[in-house]
């Protein structure tokens, strides 16, 4: 049944009433799924692929649905055999840096990715899409997290924050957008009505014990 372009603020999910879920209006859905050519939101080689992340926010056990299994199912066509010989894995120095860097390329990266192969209806300036095992490119994320100089200001304080401030999560704005959920601040911008505590802590574990003594990435 089609919702009204409005959306709906809270479709009952059972019979009491307790679960309900938020249809987002016309536009909101537009703003991701109508605007520059891109690849299926939502899921990439990364996350299909057969090396399964342990640490991974939210993540399965096992999963019938992986690269290799669509290519056998005939789903998938013209997959380089290399990706099948030596499945796909962000090139982290740390298995809690793999699943931190793998959450925000699943979440986040389908927007904020290089210019010109965003869907997103505003500019990003902030790219988060990861490369398929290239550890160059995991370093010109970090780079651009650990050097990256927001304009936006704290609300509390209206200070500038760095974006991420190695080994103070709580002086990263990165963090503080995600754990928001003020209409001005939150990321993502729509269709969250919750912040995701799962997610919140690795990437809080991350940056207060992980990045301050990582070696090799610099501002």
């Amino acid at each position: 049944m089609l919702a009204p372009a409005r959306g709906i603020a809270a479709l009952p999910l059972d019979d009491a009433g307790q679960r309900r879920y938020a249809v987002p209006s016309e536009p909101d859905c537009r703003a991701c799924h109508e605007a520059a050519a891109v690849p299926v939101l939502g899921f990439g080689a990364l996350q299909l692929s057969p090396d399964r992340d342990p640490l991974a926010p939210h993540a399965d056990a096992l999963s019938a649905v992986d690269l290799r299994a669509l290519v056998a199912r005939g789903l998938l066509r013209n997959l380089p055999q290399a990706l099948l010989d030596t499945p796909p894995r962000i090139a982290a120095a740390s298995a809690t840096e793999r699943a931190a860097l793998g959450y925000l390329h699943g979440n986040c990266g389908y927007c904020h990715a290089d210019a010109g192969e965003s869907g997103a209806a505003v500019p990003v300036g902030l790219r988060l899409a990861l490369g398929i095992g290239r550890r160059a490119d995991t370093a010109a994320v970090l780079r651009l997290l650990l050097g990256a100089a927001p304009r936006f200001r704290a609300p509390e304080t209206q200070a500038p924050l760095p974006l991420l401030a190695a080994g103070q999560s709580r002086r990263s704005l990165l963090l503080l957008r995600m754990r928001s959920r003020e209409p001005q601040l939150q990321m993502p911008p729509l269709g969250s009505a919750l912040a995701d505590t799962e997610a919140l802590a690795l990437v809080e574990r991350w940056i207060d014990h992980e990045l301050p003594t990582r070696k090799g990435v610099s501002p």
